[in-house]
């Protein structure tokens, strides 16, 4: 029997104004409450669903940030560790705190016009509500909220955002037109020639200065080798390079 704090689960007619991604974060929620054998669904679990789901913009979001599910979980236990008693089953129930972030997560969709709430605007929520467990999780590890907020914003600005959040496919490869920061698609040639490019100016004014052309070739050899190797196009991983959103 739940305690008094316990709030029941989202009625359909809820879930209705929630992005698919978001939708899918919730049901990840509540699969890592059950994990846990926590008989309620907190902020903590909210945060794991948002970072499971893999698509949403919270979750790229958090990934950029060097946050993944292997933290959130590790962290979480420490905080909340899993109880030993029979395994939870079924649709669990949101304790205060995760029914006040859901809140403002609908509060944060309204201020900025959206129709429907995503894993955006529920990371938002998150770190918009004081005192929750999901804060002491993300401030253990050093999260800025003031970081984590402006990363949000850009991600629901992004132009494919209503095709982030509504993406159905549930395994595989995310298509590279969905995800926030993709991959540069840059060639060692076309690297080469990019540093080429902004090496010519620093060796030209290294020439004019000492009036040397020996200057002027060793600095401009060293500075694209130097931009060569800090970019890791001689690493047999392939270039680090990423474009940013």
């Amino acid at each position: 029997m739940s305690t008094p704090w316990h709030i029941s689960p989202l009625e359909s007619h809820e879930l209705a104004c929630f992005t698919i991604r978001a939708r899918k974060a919730l049901q990840l929620a509540n699969q890592e409450a059950q994990r846990l054998n926590h008989g309620y669904i907190g902020t903590e679990h909210l945060l794991l669903g948002v970072v499971k789901d893999e698509v949403g913009v919270a979750s790229q979001v958090l990934k950029g940030l060097d946050f993944n599910l292997h933290k959130a979980r590790t962290e979480v236990e420490k905080v909340a560790p899993p109880n030993s008693h029979q395994p939870m089953m079924g649709t669990l129930p949101r304790n205060g705190d995760a029914q006040k972030a859901l809140g403002c997560a609908l509060e944060e969709a309204k201020n900025l016009n959206h129709l429907q709430v995503g894993t955006g605007h529920i990371l938002l929520g998150l770190i918009s509500s004081p005192g929750t467990t999901c804060q002491q999780v993300l401030s253990e590890l050093d999260q800025c909220p003031e970081e984590v907020r402006a990363r949000v914003h850009a991600g629901l600005r992004h132009p494919n955002y209503d095709k982030i959040e509504s993406y159905r496919v549930a395994k595989g490869p995310i298509p590279e037109f969905l995800l926030l920061s993709p991959r540069a698609k840059t060639t060692f040639a076309g690297a080469v020639l990019r540093d080429v490019f902004w090496s010519l100016p620093i060796g030209i004014v290294v020439g004019l200065a000492t009036q040397s052309w020996t200057a002027f070739a060793v600095t401009f050899v060293l500075v694209v080798v130097g931009y060569t190797c800090r970019r890791g196009y001689l690493d047999p991983k392939g270039p680090r390079d990423r474009l940013r959103a």
